[in-house]
């Protein structure tokens, strides 16, 4: 029987760990994804590309080398990806502060993606965004979209791939 391929968002956060070895469970957390990742659809958005120029010059170009090992989809931060922005803030899933991270969650879920991965467990790898999350995706009649941390996907791999 054929598994279908599952489709994951990657938020900044696992791309930059990649390059941050001092952070040691985020780190190798990272790099076992990243040996996995051509087992799944990735997608990623001109956010994350966005957070990435914030970077130094030296992290920039080492991040920009990663991504460019795997096969990704990048989306562009479209009219109604913001509008989601928008919702996902005024429900208060995440802070207005936190606008990028409201971005990564409308556009994981305009894509229709599976997971959302991200080390950041203050707003988005949390309990209170995956309720808020699942409780505007079942009053929108969306795609059920799940937040985890590259490790707690990797513990799945057996299971959906």
């Amino acid at each position: 029987m054929l598994k279908r391929r599952i489709k994951v968002y990657l938020d900044t956060s696992v791309i930059s760990h990649l390059e941050q070895p001092t952070k040691s469970t985020e780190f190798d957390g990272s790099h076992l994804f990243w040996n996995n990742a051509e087992k799944l659809d990735i997608v990623l958005s001109d956010t994350v590309f966005s957070e990435i120029s914030n970077c130094s010059k030296d992290k920039e170009r080492k991040l920009l080398s990663y991504i460019n090992e795997i096969r990704y989809e990048n989306l562009e931060i479209i009219s109604e990806i913001k509008e989601l922005t928008k919702d996902i803030i005024s429900r208060g899933i995440i802070p207005p502060s936190s606008k990028d991270d409201a971005t990564h969650i409308a556009t994981a879920l305009y894509a229709e993606c599976d997971y959302l991965l991200s080390w950041n467990m203050k707003h988005l790898a949390c309990v209170r965004a995956n309720d808020g999350v699942r409780i505007l995706t079942l009053e929108n009649h969306m795609k059920e979209l799940k937040i985890l941390t590259p490790l707690m996907i990797l513990s799945i791999f057996d299971e959906v791939i």
